[in-house]
């Protein structure tokens, strides 16, 4: 038997204001990647904790959705972030799910 399996969605507005791009889709796996700009720092000059979670976030759900059949989807129950180095305006970040 044959199911039709789930395709990319266009990301929503919040991914899109942030600058994120879907780089990868399909057979359980995701990128989302984008370039840091000034828009996306703190206070300390280096991008803000919640890019970095969105972007997990994303690709984390985007990875599972693409192993799923149409009518089937998924929500993130719990999301823990430990931040190694900080990203610098015209780094590229990019997330793998």
């Amino acid at each position: 038997m044959s199911y039709e399996m789930s395709t990319p969605d266009p990301l929503n507005a919040i991914a899109t204001a942030l600058g994120f791009e879907l780089t990868r889709f399909g057979d359980g796996e995701a990128k989302i990647s984008v370039t840091i700009t000034k828009e996306h720092l703190n206070k300390g000059g280096v991008a803000f904790g919640g890019v970095h979670s969105s972007m997990l976030d994303a690709a984390m759900g985007a990875a599972l959705v693409s192993s799923l059949r149409v009518e089937e989807w998924c929500a993130t129950g719990n999301l823990t972030v430990n931040y190694l180095e900080p990203g610098f305006v015209g780094s590229e970040l990019v997330a793998s799910g």
